[in-house]
């Protein structure tokens, strides 16, 4: 029901009944991108994201890595892509492992093992986000299942690099 709605309306509502308890908001918008993504309004997610990081509301790592599930399970690559570059580039603290490990396996289902294994190297010195073993896993099945073996090799280097150890 609240999908029929503007969201500018809808923010508007909230600030007036909420008031500034700045807890009730951001739960509220971080619930309110959940719900736009279940229902695959994508482009209102940004707009929540947005509004949410202009006005100073907290948003959830959680839910931003539930939105890029969302995209991936939608099979919405490039918007997992756009969607990871906005977080990133937001300023804020809402780029973790988790949502780094969904944004490499979007990328390796797009054949993109270089753009990933790339992503993990810049993320490692830009944000301080280093990978671990899952997201090395999901680089390396996809360089097996492509026969890419050079790119294979870089892969292993870079977890020796970020001493991470791949443990049978």
């Amino acid at each position: 029901d609240i999908l029929r709605y503007p969201f500018n309306v809808i923010v508007s509502s909230v600030i007036d009944e909420c008031g500034c308890e700045k807890k009730v908001v951001g739960r509220f918008f971080n619930s309110m991108i959940l719900v736009y993504s279940d229902n695959g309004k994508f482009s209102e997610v940004v707009e929540v994201f947005e509004y949410m990081k202009n006005n100073e509301v907290k948003i959830d790592e959680k839910t931003c890595t539930l939105h890029l599930l969302n995209l991936k399970r939608c099979d919405q690559m490039e918007l997992a892509r756009d969607f990871f570059r906005l977080m990133v580039e937001s300023g804020i603290d809402v780029v973790t492992v988790y949502s780094l490990t969904v944004v490499v396996s979007v990328l390796c289902c797009n054949g993109e093992i270089t753009r990933a294994r790339e992503l993990v190297e810049e993320m490692g010195l830009v944000k301080g986000v280093k990978a671990n073993i899952v997201t090395f896993k999901s680089m390396i099945g996809c360089c097996v299942k492509r026969w890419d073996f050079e790119e294979l090799d870089l892969v292993l280097k870079l977890m020796e690099k970020e001493s991470v150890m791949l443990i049978s």
